[in-house]
């Protein structure tokens, strides 16, 4: 991960629950393979992977694993006056708590260490695991594009 350490763990009972790494090209492969978006299934290789470089080099991403296996990836492309945009990327949803768990440590520690004030997220219209994700987390729909194709969200932090 972004900071000062590349991977941290969540220990419980003296057993490796949750792993935090760095984002990687070959985490958005893995976890394209068995996606909750369904346009990842099917998705072109070269273009998760020029996505998925533009994300490691637009802000802070990590990887969620569990048991040793990717589970969530997400991060917050950098913007303006302390805001950002979140992306993320959610795989294996068996274990729905540690993907949860996951995402709440990984933004917890990009939203301290670089003093976000606000993030904005868009979610697909049409695909409403996306928008009750952002809505756990707090985030609001604001609108709609004007293709009304995406929904914009916005929270304050």
């Amino acid at each position: 991960m972004h900071g000062k350490s590349d991977s941290s763990k969540n220990r419980y009972n003296g057993k490796i629950m949750l792993e935090f790494k760095k984002f990687t090209v070959e985490d958005a492969l893995e976890l394209s393979q068995n996606a909750i978006d369904n346009t990842l299934l099917d998705a072109d290789i070269d273009l998760i992977k020029k996505v998925s470089e533009f994300y490691i080099n637009s802000g802070p991403s990590g990887t969620g694993f569990y048991n040793g296996k990717p589970i969530c990836s997400c991060g917050i492309n950098l913007r303006r006056g302390h805001s950002g945009r979140i992306w993320l990327l959610i795989g294996d949803t068996k274990n729905k708590f540690m993907v949860f768990k996951s995402l709440k440590t990984i933004f917890s520690i990009y939203i301290k260490e670089y003093g976000f004030k606000k993030l904005i997220a868009e979610s697909r219209i049409g695909f409403p695991q996306s928008q009750r994700v952002l809505e756990f987390f707090g985030f609001k729909r604001q609108r709609h594009n004007l293709n009304n194709e995406y929904y914009f969200y916005r929270k304050a932090v």
